[in-house]
């Protein structure tokens, strides 16, 4: 079968799965050989995450070296580890690697993104909206910040926040999450909550702008260290205490008595505190060791009597800090896999419109 396959499309490439028993038949029409778990291993029945035997391990290595040896053929080692523990992955990829066995550590599913003999950069950021609130393209998360995480190089990937968290890794595939929701939204199932509160267990950064998707005080606020009195005072006024040069890009901030609440930030960096007339402190923004956070009406402020809004907060900064995004080349809109671009407009409307040209001139 292999031989038939190979003669129908010569071009392809065929990667044997183990079959060492039938190398010395079909070697020739190969170009590679893969087997599973030489470090680590995944135990479908008790579905848990197994170390393999030194003896299995010395077997497999010894049969990798004679591939090589009496073939000249490339030998991959598949192991699997947790998506969420990258630094697992990365240090069996490289134990691997020094066997002179091209690497690729994965999930037992083949649903998350692995670590071979390179590591690729995640480009995308999961984006979490509020359906409630209406189209997406209406949305401030898509008019708004759509344009600052594609001008850092990034890829806007958009999901409901209201369908619940997804039902595949994160880690690798993602380079943050930003979750921006309006004041007043509907409360967000408390299993969306917990898979937050585990992403950022887990190390995936998170940036809240607008609302926060939990109450406060509340379990989910506890876990990502936001602290608030349970008994609320009903303040009259407030005041500016403080505000770093990020939260004030376009616009100054202006304390607004209706959006204050008193919460507090300890295990943080506030960007913008606030103070009520009764002693009440409001952190308005923060980085924080998960992410960080900016609530309205302090990341963008319509314009009174204009069809305009203004960034409060510096965006592009703000997104770099807190997702600790790196500095990558960012995609250019004018190639696609490395070849340029040519851009052709036919308009049409010149049938019935005049020519703008003016006869007897030499043309510029």
């Amino acid at each position: 079968m292999i031989r038939r396959v190979k003669k129908a499309f010569p071009s392809a490439s065929i990667i044997l799965n183990r079959g060492f028993e039938i190398l010395p038949q079909v070697h020739a029409d190969i170009n590679a050989v893969a087997f599973e778990s030489l470090f680590r291993g995944w135990d479908q029945a008790s579905r848990r995450y197994t170390e393999v035997t030194e003896q299995d391990r010395f077997t497999l290595a010894e049969k990798a070296h004679s591939i090589g040896k009496d073939y000249g053929l490339p030998v991959i080692a598949i192991d699997y580890a947790p998506a969420e523990d990258r630094a697992l992955m990365r240090s069996t990829a490289e134990r691997i690697k020094s066997m002179g066995i091209i690497p690729w550590v994965t999930t037992p599913g083949l649903d998350g993104i692995g670590i071979g003999p390179v590591e690729p950069e995640p480009r995308a950021i999961l984006m979490l909206y509020d359906g409630d609130e209406g189209e997406l393209s209406s949305l401030s998360i898509h008019r708004n910040a759509d344009p600052i995480v594609t001008y850092l190089g990034f890829v806007p990937e958009y999901r409901n926040i209201r369908m619940g968290p997804p039902d595949f890794p994160t880690a690798g595939r993602y380079a943050g999450i930003l979750c921006w929701l309006s004041p007043g939204h509907r409360p967000v199932r408390a299993e969306m909550n917990t898979w937050l509160v585990s992403q950022a267990a887990q190390g995936m950064k998170i940036t809240f702008w607008g609302d926060l998707p939990f109450s406060l005080p509340s379990p989910h606020a506890d876990a990502f260290g936001l602290k608030t009195p349970f008994a609320a005072r009903r303040d009259t006024s407030a005041t500016l205490l403080f505000a770093d040069t990020v939260m004030r890009f376009e616009v100054a901030p202006v304390p607004d008595l209706r959006s204050f609440r008193a919460m507090t930030f300890p295990k943080g960096e506030v960007l913008l505190r606030i103070r009520g007339n009764l002693g009440d402190t409001m952190d308005a923004a923060a980085y924080a060791p998960w992410g960080g956070y900016a609530l309205s009406p302090f990341v963008t402020r319509n314009l009174p009597m204009r069809d305009l809004e203004r960034w409060g907060l510096h965006p592009m900064e703000f997104l770099r800090r807190s997702l600790r995004l790196k500095t990558l080349p960012a995609p250019d809109v004018t190639t696609e896999n490395g070849l340029r671009l040519l851009m052709i407009h036919v308009d049409g409307d010149g049938f019935a419109n005049q020519a703008e040209w003016v006869p007897n001139t030499a043309p510029n």
